[in-house]
């Protein structure tokens, strides 16, 4: 497959310099002598690049730049001592064989020891396009992102199809994976250690004026301090009133249905906060 030099160049230019080297080592392709992204760019022209190693360069450059803005579920699972990445796309790709549907696979890549990226590629429906030459039928694909961690931690991105992909997951692994629900005195811990920008609790009748229960939003510069004046104007034990549903901060979203997003970061970086705050969780959760 031809691509041109500029536009390869352009995407490479999203990816980590790591994450490429990653995913080259993976086709089988050396590495050694590739110290920059140019390197990179020279090293895959010269081996070839086939379709499905150009969608795998695409998921890396759309895992980077949209994991700040995408919620993530989180699951667990019984910890392995080892899931190796090719075994695991065969048996991904062996599941999904017997849904006999078109244009549709699994990928898994290694991204450091014990953490694997997998995601999922599929066919969305048809759609209408208005371009210049006027509308056209266009086909759309579009992916499921994952992270795999031995120690029993998935996290898969809040999207369609994304409750069959982690069956299909489940099967492949022979493990059962439960959704991580997290409980609202943990979210009041979380909230209790940075500012809170926005909150959201379930209120009684007694605070909002309104029968039976409530879902309430808070917001403003620092919600514990506005809670704490409140608390004390009205007299009330706010906290007591309604658990924490959910939680914002200038770093995080965290709900207690175990979903999770960062506000900002970027590539590599953000990838191990969002997995350091979603083993956070899962300690705190399931702690005895």
């Amino acid at each position: 497959m031809k691509v041109s030099r500029r536009v390869l160049e352009l995407l490479v230019e999203r990816i980590d310099l790591n994450d490429l080297k990653r995913v080259m080592s993976s086709w089988k392709v050396s590495v050694r002598d590739v110290k920059s992204k140019r390197d990179a760019v020279k090293v895959m022209l010269k081996a070839g690049l086939s379709p499905v190693r150009l969608e795998e360069l695409l998921a890396l450059a759309d895992f980077a730049e949209k994991l700040p803005f995408t919620y993530w579920r989180i699951y667990r699972f019984p910890p392995l001592e080892r899931i190796t990445p090719s075994i695991l796309e065969k048996r991904l790709n062996r599941i999904l064989s017997k849904v006999k549907e078109e244009t549709c696979y699994f990928r898994v890549l290694r991204v450091e020891k014990g953490l694997l990226y997998v995601f999922y590629r599929y066919r969305r429906e048809d759609g209408l396009v208005k371009g210049w030459m006027g509308i056209r039928a266009e086909q759309f694909t579009d992916h499921v992102k994952c992270l795999v961690k031995s120690n029993g931690l998935l996290l898969v991105e809040e999207a369609g199809r994304a409750e069959m992909v982690v069956k299909m997951i489940s099967d492949a692994l022979g493990v059962s994976i439960e959704p991580l629900m997290i409980p609202p005195f943990i979210l009041r811990e979380l909230a209790e250690e940075g500012k809170v920008k926005r909150a959201v609790v379930l209120l009684d009748g007694q605070i909002t004026g309104v029968k039976g229960l409530s879902r309430v939003v808070l917001e403003g510069d620092d919600i514990l301090k506005g809670v704490e004046k409140l608390r004390s104007r009205q007299e009330l034990n706010f906290w007591a009133a309604g658990p924490l549903l959910e939680i914002e901060t200038d770093e995080f979203n965290v709900s207690s249905e175990g979903r999770i997003s960062l506000r900002k970061a970027d590539g590599t970086a953000a990838m191990k906060q969002l997995l350091q705050l979603a083993e956070k969780l899962a300690e705190k959760t399931c702690k005895p």
